[in-house]
């Protein structure tokens, strides 16, 4: 069992190093796209893996120097952020590629090479399969596609989302993790690489066949990335923005998480997905380490694979609850799930509730405290929440524990 992580994009690092902290290496695994690859100046660029070895790398050749600025410079505007340290590690995964070594094999080497310690794998070892837009008659790369400044086209024009070759083929070994994941997380990918996934059948159904808990994290809703999007959105035949990708997830993914900024579409987005959770988490401007684990431990609460999100030695040091003691949940899952409005206090209880009632009648402070912590991420929140708990008529003392 593992926690699986469909990347792509740079706007899921913060989230791939709380997991990094959380979760162990052995137990993660990223799984890139190189769809999404292209050649560029002879060698395949592969933005997916590359942003991953930009990201945890400590290698100190990384911030030589950035090609995309000389070439710039110079008055050529290609729209490749290619440092000498990505152009290195493109040439070493060509010149692997020339040798007849898979993909899996080459993202393998390279992690350890560079002792990245996460456990990358391309969704398909077919070296020449690539995404493209279809605009009528003309078909872009989709990597391309989203370096264009403008993207011109007539409202009669068909407009479409494809894979070539056809009959390209899943990566076997991903699928099989696929399914057996605890949790597997479409990370904050951008809204047209978030469509490519959601129009692969294959893929779709892979992850229809998750046996644990499947997330899904809004890509952002805003600026250019969505104006070019808008009009793929209508080629999946559903309307564009976070409705339309709420509706593509519905029976695909568990929980949709849109951040803060955005809260203000939930009421729409749960209108048009009934079938999907639908939750707000500030995420967009994560920048600190302990912020990035704090947002990967609450994706990863939503999941069987909470058992990962560590705890603290000491977690509660007040003397007036007994550490003894034997506490019973009172309120029944069926009142949760009809509940709409309800106190602050009855809240909390809410929020280990679901963990406890359908598995023990009785439990110690420890597991209380336990599935607290897992929901606040923070000693004195999950302390508090105790403390209010006990004062509601749906916890109770009902004993003393028994060595």
């Amino acid at each position: 069992m593992s926690v699986v992580v469909l990347s792509g994009g740079s706007s899921d690092i913060n989230l791939l190093r709380g997991l990094s902290l959380s979760v162990p290496f052995e137990d993660l695994v990223v799984v890139v796209n190189p769809l999404l690859d292209h050649d560029f100046a002879g060698t395949r660029y592969s933005p997916d893996i590359l942003h991953i070895v930009r990201a945890f790398s400590v290698h100190p050749a990384l911030e030589i120097f950035f090609l995309d600025a000389v070439l710039n410079e110079l008055g050529l505007e290609r729209g490749y952020p290619l440092s000498d340290f990505e152009n290195a590690c493109s040439m070493y995964i060509q010149d692997f590629i020339e040798k007849g070594k898979k993909l899996s094999h080459i993202y393998r080497e390279l992690d350890e090479a560079l002792n990245i310690n996460i456990n990358v794998m391309p969704l398909t070892e077919d070296l020449n399969a690539r995404a493209f837009v279809e605009i009528g008659s003309v078909k872009i790369p989709l990597e391309r596609f989203l370096h264009l400044n403008e993207v011109i086209f007539s409202e009669n024009e068909t407009v479409k989302l494809s894979i070539y070759p056809k009959d390209f083929q899943l990566n076997e070994e991903v699928l099989k993790l696929v399914k057996n994941a605890e949790a597997l997380i479409m990370a904050p990918l951008s809204s047209v690489y978030t469509l490519l996934l959601l129009s692969i059948k294959p893929v779709v159904e892979a992850v229809q066949s998750v046996e644990g808990q499947v997330v899904c994290i809004s890509p952002p809703m805003h600026g250019i990335l969505n104006q070019k999007s808008i009009p793929l959105f209508s080629a999946l035949d559903v309307p564009s923005g976070l409705e339309g990708l709420a509706k593509l997830l519905e029976g695909v993914a568990d929980t949709l998480i849109i951040d803060k900024s955005e809260s203000c579409a939930l009421s729409s987005i749960r209108e048009t997905a009934p079938g999907l959770e639908v939750i707000d988490f500030e995420f967009y401007n994560l920048s600190l380490e302990r912020d990035a684990k704090s947002f990967a431990d609450f994706v990863l609460k939503l999941t069987p694979a909470h058992r990962y999100i560590s705890l603290p030695e000491k977690i509660l040091v007040d003397q007036e609850i007994p550490e003894n003691g034997k506490f019973k949940v009172t309120i029944s899952l069926d009142e949760i799930d009809t509940m709409d409005d309800f106190d602050e206090n009855t809240r909390i209880v809410l929020k280990f509730g679901r963990v406890f009632t359908d598995q023990l009648e009785e439990f110690s402070k420890s597991q209380i405290l336990e599935a607290l912590y897992k929901e606040f991420n923070d000693v004195e929140k999950a302390n508090n929440a105790f403390k209010k708990a006990l004062k509601t008529k749906y916890i109770e003392l009902v004993g003393e524990t028994t060595d």
